[in-house]
């Protein structure tokens, strides 16, 4: 029995340390919460279930959230987008048709250059019968003989070339 006491007598000593107390709450606390933890399981699954499904919930009223917002934000790229375009397409119309003003004001430049020459032309320049009746009038002062060409007939009606038969 001497052995027994010998043990006892370092179980208090240890017990009563600082240490030995630590390690007697310790495996209390493991016997108490061995015989607790299906008790206390079985009530606390309730809640555990309640946090997991508002979890959930806000989970997946996060991704709706994000889902909602990525939307609108495709929304509006695609909106400027369209506007950029839109603009761009206008700015090239407005350049062609200036570009066509142009090209056209040019032609019309051209145009006109050659009807002023052509009128100028067409103004300066005698009829046939001014020619004629010039002739005429030279050749009565005696200073120029000019033969009728092959198309001219002369006023009497008759062609001085084909000869009088």
């Amino acid at each position: 029995m001497n052995q027994g006491n010998g043990v006892r007598k370092q179980l208090f000593s240890l017990l009563g340390s600082k240490s030995g107390k630590g390690f007697a709450l310790g495996v209390g606390a493991t016997l108490v919460a061995t015989a607790l933890i299906p008790t206390v399981a079985k009530a606390l699954r309730p809640l555990a279930v309640q946090v997991t499904q508002g979890a959930i919930d806000i989970t997946e009223k996060a991704v709706a959230k994000g889902a909602q917002l990525k939307e609108n934000v495709e929304d509006i790229v695609a909106e400027a987008q369209f506007k950029h375009y839109q603009e761009k397409v206008a700015t090239e119309q407005e350049q062609e048709v200036s570009c066509q003003e142009s090209v056209n004001n040019e032609v019309e430049s051209v145009n006109a250059t050659k009807t002023s020459s052509v009128t100028s032309t067409v103004t300066t320049a005698p009829s046939n019968s001014a020619i004629v009746e010039n002739q005429g009038a030279i050749k009565a002062q005696g200073h120029l003989e000019i033969a009728p060409s092959a198309g001219d007939t002369p006023k009497n009606g008759k062609n001085t070339e084909q000869g009088d038969t």
